[in-house]
């Protein structure tokens, strides 16, 4: 659990460099949960130094998420605020204009958020023109669900792009925090019995999915975009924090935070938001994400249990709307089913946390994830050919890469599960140069983020086995004529069909195929 050493310190360490522009954006949110965090530590000159700092900024990004902390902490710490700080804080929290509607495409996380601002904010000042606002977008967030998780993108009356949705685990969490936190306020203001039974009806069912997702190592955040930072952690502790305390959820907080004092503490002190080497999207801080799993964790003791967490039977094969989850006596493996892409976010999400077909983390109690997949998350982006067991075709200035697979299999047995799908290759332009000038010109970076190459000389058919007795995962390529690149740690073994190595250094093999490509990684063995 978060102690409260580490607390202080992490406090400090960002708090010396909240002046600091490289490192806070003022754009975005740090001043206003690392002020909350100050108060919930008795740090009071500190946050209202922080408070002031927010009230001098010009209110240009993040409003819901700047709106949600000032809330919080005029409801929590209103006493704690400076008198001459006090009359605008109170005003900003109520007239902070939201970012987000129905007609916006950012995540649905930021739709369900402002649902639950809705509810907050009638909850503390009583205004009916706010419950029915909550009203209003909780009609169209319950049709977020599917198969236990939660659609981040598209939102649900996007139409034509609804067989290309992404369910990021970091933001199924979220989202599924926001709602359990409504159940909470709803029971306590005892109010709309119509929308508590419908939460109540599906709530549960999504927290044991989401639960599931939990790997023995603690990590549970390895698919899709914001992967493994301290902002979703902050929300999986959020839904811990609301079950009822017994021994199998006490059991799951300690092995997450096992995970987060591993990957993220230095010193006793969170420094980065995201593991040690590990990738981080554009818009990821480290001085922001902290301050927000600080200010998160540090309040999670103060929320109240809304349900009951009913350990089932372990299954042994779990199907996502996103993936697979394999399970035995000391093994762990989710592998992606479809995959997805995100055209209306651009090239920076199109690397492998959305790719189709692929392992995306595999546990036993004889490796890490580190020598199973050697995943070096730092130096992956989708322009580079090393995206881990992927199968990508060079081209003169170009590259061809697998990414969304129609599924046509998924068969589970007693050892583990079958996943078959085909897919065609996206187009990626190989040159920094040409990327460069594409990305400038609106008109020409929106036609190539989502060009899809749909011919059977460069389509993919794959197959991926799961041996979780066997401990072996096996991956088939059927590829066509041409040289591929793939990122492999030494664990993985190369066979096929006229398959010719002809080069390749630091993981990243370059293979001649004419029919197919079998990788083959036996867990057991030791890494070679």
């Amino acid at each position: 659990m978060l102690s409260r050493d580490m607390a202080n310190n992490t406090f400090e360490y960002w708090y010396d460099r909240r002046n600091d522009q490289a490192l806070v954006p003022g754009s975005h949110y740090f001043h206003t949960w690392m002020a909350l965090a100050a108060f919930e530590l008795d740090r009071m000159e500190a946050g209202n130094m922080l408070l002031s700092g927010y009230l001098n900024l010009e209110k240009t990004g993040h409003p819901e998420f700047n709106k949600h902390a000032l809330l919080l902490i005029c409801e929590r710490h209103s006493s704690a605020i400076r008198a001459d700080l006090a009359e605008r804080v109170q005003s900003l929290a109520l007239s902070l204009a939201f970012s987000v509607d129905f007609k916006t495409r950012t995540g649905n996380n930021w739709l369900v958020l402002r649902m639950f601002l809705h509810l907050k904010l009638y909850a503390l000042y009583s205004r009916m023109q706010d419950l029915e606002q909550f009203r209003h977008y909780f009609f169209q967030m319950f049709d977020l669900e599917q198969g236990g998780m939660f659609c981040d993108f598209p939102p649900p009356w996007a139409e034509a792009v609804k067989e290309n949705k992404a369910f990021p685990l970091t933001y199924s969490f979220k989202i599924q925090a926001l709602f359990m936190e409504c159940l909470g306020l709803l029971r306590s203001l005892d109010i709309e019995p119509e929308l508590q039974s419908r939460l109540e009806m599906f709530l549960p069912k999504n927290l044991v999915t989401h639960l599931s997702l939990i790997a023995p190592d603690g990590e549970a955040l390895y698919y899709g975009r914001s992967d493994n930072t301290l902002f979703g952690y902050a929300n999986v502790l959020s839904v811990l924090s609301m079950l009822e305390r017994h021994q199998a959820v006490e059991s799951l907080k300690t092995r997450v935070w096992k995970y987060i004092e591993g990957k993220f503490s230095r010193n006793d002190t969170l420094i980065r938001c995201v593991p040690h080497n590990g990738f981080r999207d554009p818009y990821v801080y480290d001085s922001v994400y902290t301050a927000y799993f600080l200010a998160r964790t540090l309040l999670s003791d103060t929320l109240n249990p809304v349900m009951d967490y009913t350990q089932e039977a372990e299954k042994t094969v779990v199907t996502l709307p996103v993936g697979v989850i394999v399970k035995r006596e000391k093994f762990f493996s989710f592998i992606s089913s479809a995959g997805c892409s995100i055209p209306d976010k651009g090239s920076d999400f199109r690397g492998y946390r959305y790719t189709g077909l692929t392992p995306m983390k595999i546990w036993h109690d004889e490796g890490t994830e580190e020598d199973l997949l050697s995943i070096n998350r730092a130096r992956i982006n989708p322009a580079n050919p090393e995206l881990p067991l992927l199968p990508v075709y060079n081209g003169p200035g170009f590259k061809l890469i697998p990414h969304v697979f129609s599924i046509s299999e998924i068969t589970v047995h007693n050892n583990g599960c079958l996943i078959s799908g085909e897919a065609f290759p996206v187009l990626v332009l190989g040159s920094r140069f040409l990327r460069r000038i594409c990305n400038r010109i609106p008109f020409i970076r929106k036609v190539l983020q989502g060009v899809t190459i749909k011919t059977g000389l460069f389509k993919i058919v794959r197959r991926v086995a799961v041996d979780a007795v066997k401990k072996r995962v096996t991956i088939k390529d059927r590829l066509g004529a041409g040289t591929y690149c793939y990122y492999l740690s030494g664990r993985w073994r190369v066979d096929g069909s006229s398959v010719e190595t002809i080069g390749g250094q630091d993981g990243v093999i370059i293979v001649r195929a004419k029919k197919y490509i079998e990788l083959t990684c036996d867990l057991k063995k030791k890494h070679a």
